[in-house]
């Protein structure tokens, strides 16, 4: 799955990339000074990492800080209520993180391989054994077997070939054959444990007439670093008329005619145009695109006389061999990353470092006079071999570019690739994970343009100090990634920080509002608004009110902490925000975090890590020193029967699971003109999927949140409902369900129904047990009361 980047280590904790890729400069320069510059950038490097540590750790001591001062007047009951508050969104915030890392998994060399014998395309000879006619491919057959060389070394040159197969050894029936030639495709029989271990002589003295053959990716190696029985040669091209051709072949020399030789893996005429000859075999196998080309290649009855003009005038190639040349379009497919192309077709490994290897001793192989030209960064070269993948038809090569971009991504790359994977020609699973490391990283993505205008007054906002910025900063991110960003729960920063950084991003739009307003006359004089700058109290707040009219209403303000910070104060008297509830109506600080009797208070808070953990630590303290209060306090929760209750609510959830699948007309009218409808087989395989993944130990604690738990103090009676509704458990369960199966998102409509949620039967009568226990003693309590 993920791209074979030697300089990207990964850290085993956040799942992000540890360390990033470094250039030597390849300069002339001393080395005693070179070696001094080394050790003063690494003093500086590691004191910048430990004052990001220091800054860091004392950033979440203050948000531990404002907390406990926050909870220092809760009780303990509703301290242990935030808590299991937090630990539900852990749960649901565990399906939201799977259902974003979901995509459907392309074939590896081993499945394309395994659907190239089972399918027969391409094929260029035909095995008889037994009367029975196997059509297989000489290059595999070569390259896996010394018994089949033999056979075939002199047929080389045909292009299509019907040989006769004689087998020795006694007991080779035509199954027994058939799986001999899928394991030489493969690596594997196909066959179960007790009919290998009945087989075992016979395949004992069948190795020794064959002989033993290596591993499937060394003997696939072995053909890509020599280029040995290769029947193609892949080459690029220029012209418009050429593109995407497939001609007929070139001539080898006679020196690299004899299939044990070791041919050179690369190839080039007096134009010095590149030619890596491959294998027709496994480009028809790993990629429709090139299936397609030697396909209609094999059908043409003029391919002979199709020469290539600049290979005819070769006078170094004797034509005493052919081999089929695929041309592509050099503006379409750069000759620059053929290399990396056919690594990725034979061992499934997208590795970009030398490339840029490549490309690093080209400007340094240049003279001194000129000035060395930059290379395109790794995740540029990601989204061209992305594209690239995508248009051949080749979809490893794209998930491992998606896996190397989503490796690399940093808070100055993070706008580019947002943007890049939102165009239609982008990647949906990219933007899934863009916009996951910017709930993740939103502090450091805030505070990466601060650090870019921190020269900027205070007291005054200029125009040209907010274009000196970056393009990826912050300030310059689209609305809409900004709102989905608030919307989140899952949002790693402080209310304070959101609602400072909303207000950062107001401003900066409503002086590029003041800018466009602006008559052309002065727009470029001394008194423009992008030279003099606008002061902080001259924007007007009606505007900046009118600018973030979508985005405030999404912020938490019962959980800004603390609430006599002068941000806040600073917002509220611009009326950009207003006090909550809680405080208007002098109740506790306690209603607007967790669900009690004054339930209109309440407002769900964000999984921040800070606050997570430091109210589990406040709950070990606490449960180490009493438990008076928790003697008095009876809470059932229902945790214990997550799928039973649901059970009981006809009119929301009605399974009917013998009922065949039918497409209701609703369904259809949402999808149609848009994606294709699944047939009823692959319908039924989401459907199981759906039930698998209900069952799982992560959906069962994000149901047990959804259900709430019953209260019981003293003679009252609370229920507190769940902190997720239902039906945003099944809605993430469904979602990567779909994307699992490679569907657009809009599918999720096929699912609709309830999941089938299996309980056996003591599962069941325990959830029942406890649900009539709970409503006794409602009864009871209203009864003593």
């Amino acid at each position: 799955m993920g791209g074979n980047l030697t300089t990207i280590s990964t850290d085993k904790l956040s799942g992000r990339p540890s360390s990033r890729h470094f250039f030597s400069s390849g300069g002339d320069y001393d080395a005693s000074v070179s070696r001094d510059k080394k050790k003063r950038a690494f003093k500086f490097t590691t004191l910048r990492k430990k004052l990001l540590r220091t800054r860091r750790h004392s950033r979440n001591y203050d948000y531990a800080k404002h907390l406990r001062d926050l909870i220092s007047t809760w009780s303990i009951r509703e301290i242990h209520s935030l808590a299991d508050e937090y630990d539900n969104m852990v749960a649901m915030k565990e399906l939201f993180v799977m259902a974003n890392l979901a995509r459907a998994s392309g074939n590896t060399i081993v499945d394309d391989l395994a659907l190239l014998y089972q399918n027969k395309y391409c094929s260029d000879v035909d095995l008889v054994y037994l009367g029975v006619v196997y059509p297989a491919h000489k290059a595999i057959l070569c390259a896996r077997c010394a018994f089949f060389r033999d056979l075939l070394s002199h047929q080389m040159n045909v292009p299509k070939v019907k040989v006769e197969v004689c087998v020795k050894t006694e007991g080779i029936d035509g199954s027994l054959f058939s799986a001999l030639l899928k394991y030489l495709y493969t690596g594997d029989f196909g066959l179960d444990g007790p009919s290998l271990s009945r087989l075992k002589p016979v395949l004992s003295q069948l190795s020794i007439e064959f002989g033993a053959p290596n591993s499937l990716e060394h003997d696939l190696k072995i053909l890509l670093e020599t280029g040995m029985f290769s029947d193609a040669v892949l080459t690029f091209s220029t012209g418009i008329n050429n593109q995407y051709s497939c001609y007929s072949p070139i001539a080898l020399s006679p020196h690299q005619q004899h299939p044990h030789h070791q041919y050179h893996s690369q190839m080039s005429d007096p134009a010095n145009q590149v030619y890596l000859p491959c294998h027709k075999a496994i480009l028809a196998a790993r990629s429709p695109f090139f299936r397609n080309l030697i396909t209609r290649r094999t059908r043409s009855e003029t391919s002979m006389h199709n020469l290539d003009n600049k290979i005819k005038q070769c006078s170094e190639y004797n034509f005493h061999q052919r081999k089929t040349i695929i041309l592509l379009d050099e503006s379409v497919i750069p000759s620059r990353f053929a290399r990396i192309l056919l690594n990725a077709v034979y061992q499934d490994q997208v590795d970009l470092n030398n490339l840029h290897n490549r490309l690093l001793q080209q400007t340094t192989s240049s003279s001194v006079s000129t000035a060395p030209q930059l290379h395109p960064s790794f995740v540029d070269d990601a989204m061209e071999l992305y594209h690239i993948g995508q248009f051949i038809d080749f979809p490893a090569l794209a998930q491992n570019c998606e896996d190397i971009i989503a490796e690399l991504l940093t808070v100055e790359n993070l706008l580019p690739v947002l943007h890049w994977s939102s165009q239609p020609h982008g990647s949906t699973w990219i933007h899934r994970q863009a916009t996951n490391y910017l709930l993740e990283e939103f502090i450091q993505f805030v505070q990466s343009s601060s650090s870019s205008s921190s020269s900027s007054s205070s007291s005054s906002l200029s125009s040209s100090s907010s274009s000196s910025l970056s393009s990826n900063s912050f300030l310059s991110l689209d609305k809409s990634y900004l709102l989905e960003a608030v919307r989140s729960d899952f949002l790693q920063a402080s209310e304070l920080d959101v609602l400072s950084a909303v207000v950062r991003w107001g401003e900066h739009r409503l002086i590029k509002r003041i800018e466009e307003q602006e008559p052309n006359l002065l727009s470029h004089t001394a008194h423009s608004v992008s030279k003099k700058g606008v002061k902080k109290r001259d924007l007007n707040d009606s505007d900046l009110r009118d600018i973030l009219s979508d985005v405030l209403p999404h912020i938490r303000v019962e959980h800004l902490i603390p609430s006599n910070n002068e941000i806040v104060v600073s917002a509220i008297k611009r009326g950009l925000i207003h006090w909550p509830s809680c405080r208007e109506n002098n109740l506790s600080s306690a209603s607007c975090w967790v669900k009690t009797r004054h339930i209109g208070a309440y407002r769900r808070p964000r999984l921040f890590t800070p606050y997570y953990d430091e109210i589990k630590s406040i709950v070990k303290e606490q449960s180490l020193k009493s438990f008076d209060e928790l003697t008095h306090m009876r809470v059932v929760h229902t945790c214990a029967v997550p799928d039973a209750l649901y059970m009981l609510d006809d009119h929301v959830y009605t399974p009917k699971l013998h009922k065949q699948w039918s497409f209701s007309s609703s369904t259809v009218d949402i999808i149609a003109g848009t994606i294709p409808l699944p047939d009823r087989t692959i319908v039924e395989e989401m459907k199981r999927r759906e039930s698998e993944l209900s069952n799982s130990k992560s959906a069962q604690r994000a149901y047990s949140t959804s259900l709430g738990a019953f209260d019981f103090r003293g003679t009252s009676f609370n229920f507190l409902a769940g902190s997720f509704d239902r039906s945003e458990v099944i809605k993430q369960i469904r979602l990567r369900v779909v994307r699992e199966f490679g569907l657009p998102d809009s599918t999720i409509e096929i699912l609709h129904g309830p999941p089938m949620v299996g309980l056996h039967p003591f599962q069941l009568q325990p959830s029942l047990f406890a649900f009539t226990c709970c409503f006794f003693l409602f009864c009871i309590s209203l009864i003593w009361s």
